[in-house]
Parts: structure tokens; sequence; C-alpha cells
């Protein structure tokens, strides 16, 4: 018989057992099959007996000892267990062999298989992985930490590692591999390849510049991107604040209620589901809501921009260059602001500064923010609210039944009411004559569908200086 394969495994401190999984190669693809034919396995470095065993599922390998296996057709999974209670620290180097033949002298269907390591420690534990020796026979590993500090090194090939509980150490190397770092605060270093990050909270990504195209997918309810990592991934329902990198980054929300900051860099930001806060940042980005009430916000933003939700523009400060899609909401910078809704319902916060606001149409909310704002709901019954600093309200015809919760009556507030073209008022007489006082409120009735509530004004505190005819 002929050796043609290898696989090493170094184990520090082994507590637990390491599980074979058999397969078989015909004609250059990978059949995995439990038992599909006989197999032989041998490590050169134990001593010990020889074991045959045909009740599928049975412990075969026991002790630090010697062992040699075969299986016949009906052999079902087998695994090798070491010694739980070594005398003091041990290093075990595990090197196993395929072997070349069927046993019926044909050579067409060669039979290796690949170690699938389960070590549950209380300590710290080693697993290296095995380079494949001739790139005929796949050598991905698949390496399980346990409750201790683990360093799991994954060399050559496409991966898994998974450190369990602990504060561990992941290095896929070459390869597309996913790392797994489980509880605990863990070091995940992915090499070359495109790997994928599965990460809590704590943990830390080391990636190099060119070091492929890596994900991160996580539970965790913040996540922040390390440098050279370009994907970042919410898994679940719960809300969930994401941050990018100085690079160009993907980030994309689960389906709770999601802040996602794309930071420097060309990104692209996805939503999702829910009611999720879309922040670009610097750059030309992508700000895609998905399903649920959505904000483009712009706060941060070093100078002031022009948005218009119904002509899919945007423009100046950190909004140059960016693509929304899915937004119903938008806020403003500390500047001015020419901010427009569309057809839908939008919700627009202007924040400081003397920002120009304009719902469109659908029932809207207006928000000025510090500074001298003009708000039109325009179509719809929308609700205004002005702000500090002296507001202009803008009202003309089809405005629906609109709201305005902190007009200041008097000459004395600076706060005014225009009356622009569609609505048959030129005089203060006129507009008193259309008014009523309701309650705590006063109600101007401009025609059978238009009409304006002035949340917790007397009717007699209005004078001329209140009002505007354009």
């Amino acid at each position: 018989m002929g050796f043609i394969s290898g696989y090493d495994v170094v184990i520090d401190r082994a507590t637990g057992r390491l599980d074979l999984t058999i397969g078989y190669v015909v004609a250059g693809a990978y059949y995995p099959e439990i038992g599909e034919f006989g197999e032989y396995l041998y490590s050169s470095d134990w001593t010990g007996t020889y074991v045959e065993e045909t009740v599928p599922g049975q412990r075969l390998f026991q002790g630090g000892r010697y062992q040699e296996l075969e299986g016949n057709a009906t052999a079902g999974p087998m695994a090798l267990g070491l010694d739980p209670n070594p005398a003091g620290p041990r290093t075990y180097l595990l090197s196993f062999y395929a072997v070349e033949s069927t046993g019926d002298s044909s050579d067409d269907v060669m039979q290796y298989f690949q170690v699938q390591s389960a070590a549950y420690l209380t300590s710290g534990v080693t697993l290296v992985g095995r380079d494949s020796p001739d790139g005929v026979f796949p050598s991905s590993d698949i390496l399980i930490g346990g409750s201790g500090a683990d360093l799991l090194q994954g060399l050559a090939d496409d991966d898994l590692l998974d450190g369990g509980a602990g504060n561990d150490r992941l290095e896929g190397g070459d390869g597309d591999d996913v790392l797994d770092g489980g509880d605990g605060r863990d070091v995940l270093v992915g090499g070359a390849g495109d790997d994928v990050y599965i990460a809590e909270f704590g943990d830390t990504f080391v990636e190099l510049p060119g070091g492929g195209n890596d994900r991160v997918e996580t539970y965790a309810n913040a996540m922040t991107l390390g440098d050279n990592v370009e994907t970042l991934v919410r898994l679940g329902s719960a809300s969930f604040r994401g941050t990018g990198s100085a690079t160009a980054n993907t980030i994309i929300g689960g389906s709770g209620i999601d802040i996602l900051d794309g930071a420097a860099g060309n990104d692209v930001l996805q939503g999702g589901a829910g009611n999720d806060t879309l922040v670009g940042g610097f750059g030309s980005d992508v700000l895609d809501g998905g399903d649920g009430f959505d904000t483009a916000d712009y706060s941060a933003s070093n100078r002031g921009l022009s948005v218009n939700l119904a002509l899919d523009i945007v423009s100046g400060g950190q909004a140059t260059g960016d693509t929304l899609i899915g937004i119903e909401a938008i806020r403003g910078t500390a500047f001015r602001d020419i901010l427009r809704g569309d057809g839908a319902i939008n919700a627009i916060y202007g924040n400081d500064g003397d920002d120009d606001i304009r719902g469109g149409g659908g029932n809207d909310v207006l928000v000025g923010g510090a500074g001298i704002d003009w708000l039109a709901g325009e179509a719809g019954n929308d609700r205004l609210t002005g702000g500090a600093d002296t507001d202009v309200f803008l009202f003309g015809g089809n405005g629906g039944r609109d709201f305005i919760t902190d007009f200041g009556a008097g000459a004395a507030s600076g706060d005014l009411i225009r009356i622009g073209p569609g609505l048959a008022f030129d005089t203060f007489e006129q507009i008193m004559a259309v008014t009523a006082q309701q309650g705590a409120d006063t109600i101007i009735r401009f025609d059978a569908s238009n009409s304006v509530t002035l949340q917790g004004v007397t009717m007699t505190d209005l004078n001329a200086g209140d009002f505007l005819f354009i």
C-alpha cells in the first residue's frame, strides 16, 4: 500500500478528542461518504495495537498510543480519543495517511480523510492545520477550541476555525477562511483570501492590505470594522450600530432598528428591514434604506447641502456624489440646507442653520431647528415646527390641513405666516374673518380643504405683523 496524503494536528494540553471524517476521490472530484469503502489509517509516532471496527459511531482509538484502523463497507464515523488527564503538559503530533487502493487492485478510487478537531478544553490549546501536499486532496481544516485561551492556525486552503469560549487567537492563513471567535475577546487574523469573521463585541480583526475581500458577520449590538475589512453584516433582529473604516465598506443591517455609519470612503449602506438611520460620511455613498421608514443623516457634514427626494438629487457637503434609495427622512447639517421631500410621507429635520424645507406630497413632519427657517408643508396634512429663532411658514393653494406646533403670535416673536398664490387673501382683516378659537388652539380655515391650526395660540394675540401677503 502506498501512503499518499498527510495531515498534522498539534495539540497542547489535549483533554478532548478528534473526529475523523472519511471521504473518497473519483476522477478529481470529492464525494463525502462515511464508510463507503474500507479505510486504513496509520500513525508513525505512537505505539499500540491494530483495531478493526464494524460498529458505526463507536470510538475506536483510546489512549496516547500507536493505533491503526481499518473499516469495512458498513463502518460509520470514526473517532480518536486522547488521554483527558495527562501527567503534566503534553504536545501531541498526529499524522494520518490515506491509502491509494480500495483493496481490489483498482486505483481509480483514492481514499483520504479530513480531520475535524473537537477539543473540549479548560486551558489553552493550539491546533495547527496541514497544507495539502500535492494539490489533489482538499486539506481544509476544521479546528474547534474550548473554554480556554486557544490558538487556532489554519495555514493554507479554506479553513473553519471556531475558538469557543475564552479569549482566543484565530489565524486563517491562506485560503478563504471562516473564523468564529465565539465568546470572549478574540483576535481574528484572516490572512490572505476572502475571509469571513463571525464576531462579537470586543473582538479585534487583523487584516493586511491586499488580504482579500473580507466580511464580518455579527450578532453583537455594535461593531466597528477594522482596517482592510470590507463588509459588515448584522445577523438577527435586535437594534444595531455598525461603523465602517476609512476605506470603502459595505454595511448591511438586520431586521431591527439600525444605525449604519460608513465613515470615510465610498460606502454602500443597506438598512434592510426596520426604521434605520444611514450616515454616509465623506465619499460618494449609496444609502439604501430598504424596508421601513429610513433616515439619511447628514448632521455631521462640514458644509450645507441640498437634497431633493422627489428628483433624487443630492449635492453639497458630505452629500456630494451620494445616491439615496428607499429614504423617507432627512436630517440636515448645522449650516444652511435646502431640503425637499417627495410624494410619500417624509420627516425632514433642518438642524441648525437657516434652512429651506418643503415637504412635497404626503403627510409630512418638518422641523426647522435653530436658525431662521422657511417651512412649507405643501400637499398633505403636515406638522410644522420652526424651532428656535424666528421662522416663516408658507401656505398656498392645495396645502391640506396643517398644524404648527410653536408659532409665536405677536410682533415680538418674529414668526410669520406667509400667504402665497392660490389663496384669496391679501389683508389681515380677511384672515381674521376665517379664523376661530377652538379650545387652546387657533384655526385659520383658508377654504374647505385648506387650513392651519396654531397650537396653543390665542386668536386675540394675533396681529397684522404675524402675516405676510404675496
